[in-house]
């Protein structure tokens, strides 16, 4: 349900917000399917409460930000984007850098595989390399996962980890950032 809300929140984004927008999600509607109407049509009807508003604002400026620092991080010569709860982020999908990185989405295998069915079922295909890392937050290996989808712990990346945190415990939360600061400096 968070990542059907999060991304109804940057797809009314385009349609309930004044100009001038901040993230453009051109694919969020999309991937929403069946659900795009309802979710997207409640912040038609109440769009500008103050909780709406706010969650429209949120889910834009996260991925508006990191898509900025992942944009000044290739330029750099960063290869590798890795996403820690990717849920129906379309990154790979609509975004021209995304044929520059090696994308790899962390989520729960169910997660992930209720998202690629969704893409198939649109007929969307990524834009460049996108590999899948099933785990689980609560109580996986991320690290394993990452070098199964390909992470290099060599290389640095840009890792997102964008309205997760939240619905974790303090133990998953430090067991996360364990794994990732195996990565190499610059990550």
């Amino acid at each position: 349900m968070t990542a059907m809300t999060a991304a109804a929140a940057r797809a009314a984004h385009l349609l309930v917000d004044d100009e001038p927008r901040i993230f453009a999600d051109s694919l969020a509607a999309t991937v929403l399917g069946d659900q795009a109407e309802p979710l997207i049509g409640y912040h038609r009807r109440h769009g500008r409460h103050e909780v709406l508003a706010g969650a429209r604002v949120m889910a834009t400026t996260r991925s508006r930000y990191t898509e900025d620092r992942l944009a000044a991080a290739i330029a750099r010569g960063v290869t590798q984007y890795v996403l820690l709860g990717a849920g129906l982020d379309t990154f790979a999908w609509r975004s021209p850098l995304a044929g520059q990185v090696r994308v790899i989405e962390a989520d729960t295998p169910g997660t992930q595989q209720w998202k690629r069915d969704r893409l198939a079922g649109a007929g969307l295909r990524a834009r460049g390399d996108v590999q899948f890392a099933a785990v689980d937050l609560t109580g996986g290996t991320l690290d394993a996962a990452l070098a199964r989808a390909g992470l290099d712990l060599n290389r640095p990346a840009l890792v997102s980890w964008l309205g997760v945190i939240m619905y974790l415990s303090r133990d998953a939360v430090a067991g996360t950032l364990a794994a990732l600061s195996r990565c190499v400096p610059g990550t």
